[in-house]
């Protein structure tokens, strides 16, 4: 719509006409102008990062002569309103991370995210008069950094350094027009923790005549002592910001940027933990140095605070959606409270950074305990009473909990602790039924929510115990003692005992030199004996058993004329 419709505009004067695009925001398509190509060639043909814009003309008719044209065009995108949940570990070892609001997802237009840890803030800077371009100034006003690392994931997975990758956010106060022109992001970094730096990382563009923009990372041959503007060497690692897609990242009319820095590529190693340092140049900055601003952390890429994953479509980034799994991870590091930054890549301006609480239950650092077994007696006879004594002393807290004796995976008793100031005492009473032969006991302590647990190790030895024998006494009995010749006479054995216990096991008749074998049953037992030619004399002998003492009896057998 225009308005007013017509005007009166005297010789030599100008008039003012207002003109209203209105736009349906699901129909919006991003497309490259139709004299640009799509694709620039700096290090192989990428996507050309551009501004899609809607032309058109405004028609001026006067009232005598010919009508006029005045160009018209604006530059629309689609605006998402995306943010992130707060996230609660707890105990556990991740928790999700919780996008929700309304999306963007439409040819040509992706609303990311890229989450990260808030690891810098720098308030905004102070307005100077001395400044020629304001806008520039506040598109390097640093206000958050943030960090991301998923070297940790990477190798968990058999991965390498080289297919890692570090992220390092940026938020600025204002919008820049275009990065990497009148504004270019600067990280130093100093690896090794000795106060020079290694590395420069620069966001400018791959080539100055295309539109390319590339984070490029160089080794640092030297710092100017004045201005301290860092001298370049070889060029280490480069990516390009939109990642080699046509989606509208970062680089125009924005104020956040994820800078990639890959370890493997710029000789970051396990046990580096580097510092960073991030920088605003441009022409326009009152400082002489060309700095506008500027903010330092230190993070270790093998074990940053958290490790992220979920539905990646881009190495830095997640879709901006209330169905993107995106999940916080827990390490080593990790504290009880930590703030994470979120990164809307299509929210409006002022709302694409978002500042998250992390909390997390943290491991109580538990004190020490020691455990000492003692056996009374540490050698026993088979069923006597052995007693296990068992002592717990904390570094700490009382040992309050349980003990518990086991031989293997068998419990042979529980006991609870009586507790004075840091000592614990239980005493258990083992099974007297315990086999004979040497015990491995192992004495555990339970713990408890401030204790560790602990253990000890004693032997007991069970010996056999001695068992007082019954006597015995052999009776023999035969229908006669004088039998035909040639006839098999049968005789009773019976083994009788001092005790009322009866008499178990063999007896061994012998005839000659013939041995017969027979067993007792209820003490008893019969034998028939081989022929009887002459007369014969035969012994019985009672072999004994565990309760009962051997004995024998002999006999003769007389042949009848």
């Amino acid at each position: 719509s225009v308005a007013p419709t017509s005007l009166e505009v005297r010789a030599g004067r100008t008039g003012l006409v207002t003109v209203t695009v209105t736009l349906d925001r699901d129909a919006l398509e991003r497309s490259v102008e139709p004299t640009q190509d799509p694709l620039v060639n700096v290090v192989g043909p990428l996507p050309r990062d551009f501004v899609s814009n809607v032309s058109g003309w405004l028609e001026v008719a006067p009232s005598e002569g010919k009508a006029l044209r005045v160009p018209v065009h604006v530059a629309p995108r689609p605006v998402s309103d995306v943010s992130g949940a707060d996230v609660a570990l707890g105990a556990a070892d991740s928790a999700p991370l919780v996008l929700s609001g309304r999306e963007v997802f439409q040819p040509g237009w992706f609303g990311l995210t890229a989450p990260l840890e808030l690891v810098a803030t720098s308030p905004k800077l102070e307005t100077s008069s001395a400044v020629t371009s304001g806008s520039t100034i506040a598109s390097g006003d640093i206000r958050y950094a943030g960090f991301a690392s998923d070297v940790p994931t990477v190798l968990a997975d058999g991965g390498t350094l080289q297919d890692s990758l570090l992220s390092i956010g940026v938020v600025t106060d204002g919008n820049w027009a275009t990065l990497g022109s009148a504004m270019i992001p600067l990280v130093a970094t100093d690896i090794d923790g000795d106060g020079t730096w290694d590395l420069e990382t620069a966001v400018i563009k791959g080539d100055p005549a295309q539109d390319s923009l590339f984070a490029l990372t160089f080794a640092v041959t030297g710092e100017n002592p004045t201005t301290g503007e860092l001298s370049w060497g070889d060029l280490l690692d480069y990516y390009p910001i939109n990642w080699g897609t046509a989606t509208d990242l970062s680089v125009f009319d924005n104020n956040q940027v994820v800078i990639p820095i890959g370890p493997g590529w710029v000789g970051i190693e396990e046990g580096d933990t580097p510092t960073f340092r991030v920088q605003t140049l441009s022409p326009y900055a009152e400082a002489d140095n060309g700095i506008i601003d500027e903010v330092s952390f230190t993070a270790d890429p093998f074990n940053p605070h958290y490790v992220f994953g979920g539905d990646y479509v881009l190495p830095t980034h997640v879709v901006s959606s209330a169905s993107s799994e995106v999940t916080v991870h827990r390490t080593a590091s990790t504290p009880e409270e930590g703030k994470l930054l979120l990164l809307h890549t299509l929210n409006a301006s002022g709302d694409r950074a978002q500042v998250v609480d992390v909390t997390a239950d943290l491991p109580v650092e538990l004190a020490e305990s020691t455990t000492k077994l003692t056996l009374k007696p540490s050698k026993a006879k088979q069923g006597s009473k052995v007693s296990a004594k068992v002592t717990v002393r904390s570094t700490g807290d009382a040992p309050t909990g349980t003990v518990t004796i086991t031989e293997g995976d068998e419990v042979l008793g529980t006991a609870t602790l009586h507790t004075h100031r840091t000592t614990g005492h239980a005493t258990i009473q083992l099974p007297r039924d315990l086999a004979v032969g040497e015990h491995l006991l192992v004495a555990t302590y339970s713990g408890n929510e401030t204790v560790a647990p602990s253990s000890a190790e004693a032997t007991l030895t069970i010996k056999a115990k001695k068992v007082k024998k019954a006597k015995t006494s052999v009776k023999v009995k035969a229908s006669s003692w004088k039998v035909k010749k040639g006839t098999s006479p049968k005789v009773s054995v019976t083994v009788k005992s001092s005790s009322s216990k009866k008499p178990t096991g063999k007896v061994y008749v012998k005839v000659g030199k013939k041995t017969i074998t027979a067993t007792l049953s209820g003490g008893k037992a019969t034998v028939r004996l081989p022929k009887i030619t002459k007369t014969t004399k035969v012994k019985i002998t009672y072999a004994g058993s565990s309760t009962h003492k051997s004995s024998s009896a002999r006999v003769t057998f007389k042949v009848k004329r």
